[in-house]
């Protein structure tokens, strides 16, 4: 049969029951409590009385990148980024190299993506310098960025294995950190927005809040000592190990029915549902979540924050090692280490950030919107904000006010935001496109490229 259709109808007869059950996965056990729903409720809010829309200049930024591998092991990249706004005016920024890695197992795809998003901050970075240069200062001033901004001060500083580039996520923090302090400086608001985001912040807390009337409940059958160990074991669940949840399994042989709706607490945390799943099951009306502000809240960036806090030296040395050697050998290390020190501080003290999940419309997926702290009043910084936490009063009128111009620019499932759906049409970099970059670098250079074989060269209907 054609498209091995027979091969498939009988992998659909033989997982029939299993396939079904996970596309047609809901919210379960520990979630279907009256305590979860309850606390979802209380923090899932109606898209009720928000204000006119804020008039004044909004700018979308968006990037594109594209890749090749080659012959000779090296790899061609081009990353663009492009703001356009309402004024209307334009920004661009490119950037172009030929790469490979030094050590270890490559990872392209991951330093492209970090290397598209710097190259955003460039456009945003020239954008905020333009709004600062300017003698009037304009409070109306809005950057769109694609994506999550929380998202991306999580990317741990740690040496990329790409030769000649090995500091690069310190290049990005510092970057990021310019960006942010010039948003400030401006009064420029930066919003980024998110869809089909993967987090779980705002599930989590609910979990956390459920979490903690189960310990109570327990700590009158329980030890006090047991107690201790199954609130670590949540607090630790990502990096769990064997031995642990050994000890937990004995101590569930010893209290089966009275820690029956911990272990589903706990197999929620383990399942790591996302935000937009669980919305997706509960919402019964356009609305948006609490907002929450957001720290390093996971142990692994925990552990990473806590070791550059006790010793910026010493966590370079450690996760930078290859960077230093090389700056050893150009006899730079000099100039690199204060750099690098005085990035990893700044980084420390970048501000936490708020986030909510809006769903504009049943039917819709939610999408994700990330915007500084500082903007609702707190001077929170990364460093000493190691949690997650709901706002509350004063925070929602703020919150309306960015609702109210997003409701405005939203159109539909696809055009979720009418100037970020403009600049992603715009700065998309096709494969023509990639065509031509390149037969300019070999036209320019005057060099034969070399393709892996594995290289399409023409397109088959």
């Amino acid at each position: 049969m054609p498209e091995f259709i027979d091969l498939f109808q009988g992998i659909l007869k033989e997982r029939n029951v299993l396939l079904k059950e996970r596309l047609n996965v809901g919210r379960q056990k520990a979630l279907t409590s009256q305590k979860f729903q309850e606390i979802f409720l209380q923090n899932y809010l109606p898209l009720h009385n928000l204000p006119n829309p804020q008039k004044g200049t909004f700018f979308a930024i968006d990037g594109s990148f594209g890749q090749r591998e080659l012959a000779n092991g090296y790899v061609f990249y081009v990353s663009r980024a492009l703001g356009i706004s309402n004024i209307p005016s334009k920004e661009q920024h490119l950037i172009a190299d030929v790469f490979t890695f030094s050590t270890g197992r490559k990872k392209t795809s991951s330093y492209i993506t970090l290397k598209s998003e710097y190259c955003e901050f460039h456009v945003v970075h020239k954008l905020l310098s333009s709004f600062k240069a300017q003698t009037t200062s304009n409070k109306n001033n809005v950057i769109l960025i694609d994506g999550s901004l929380y998202g991306r001060v999580m990317h741990p500083p740690i040496e990329s294995n790409v030769l000649g580039d090995g500091e690069f996520s310190l290049k990005y923090l510092e970057l990021y950190a310019d960006v942010l302090k010039l948003a400030q400086e401006t009064n420029t608001l930066l919003v980024g927005i998110s869809k089909d985001s993967n987090a779980s912040f705002f599930r989590n807390q609910i979990l956390d809040l459920v979490l903690d009337d189960e310990l109570k409940r327990l700590q009158k059958i329980i030890s006090k000592s047991e107690s201790e160990f199954l609130f670590q074991l949540v607090k630790n669940v990502d990096d769990l190990n064997p031995s642990v949840f050994q000890r937990y399994l004995t101590l569930f042989d010893k209290y089966p029915t009275e820690l029956n709706c911990f272990n589903e607490i706990l197999d929620e945390y383990l399942n790591n549902q996302t935000d937009n799943a669980l919305i997706l099951e509960y919402a019964k009306f356009p609305g948006f979540t609490q907002p929450m502000e957001l720290g390093p809240a996971r142990q692994r960036p925990i552990v990473i924050f806590n070791q550059i806090l006790q010793s910026p030296v010493f966590y370079l040395q450690k996760r930078f090692r290859h960077v230093i050697i090389e700056k050893q050998k150009e006899k730079v290390k000099d100039q690199f280490m204060p750099w690098a020190v005085n990035v990893l501080k700044r980084y420390m003290n970048l501000p936490t950030f708020v986030s909510f999940h809006l769903l504009p419309r049943i039917g819709d997926t939610p999408m994700r919107v990330d915007i500084p702290s500082y903007e609702f009043g707190s001077t929170n910084v990364l460093k000493d904000f190691q949690r997650t936490d709901f706002l509350t009063g004063e925070c929602l009128d703020k919150t309306k006010a960015i609702l109210a111009f997003l409701m405005d620019q939203y159109v539909d499932f696809e055009t979720y935001n009418v100037f970020l759906k403009t600049v992603d049409l715009e700065v998309k970099l096709s494969r023509g496109a990639l065509d031509l970059y390149e037969q300019a670098m070999a036209d320019r250079l005057d060099v034969l490229i070399h393709h892996t074989r594995d290289f399409r060269r023409v397109k088959f209907p």
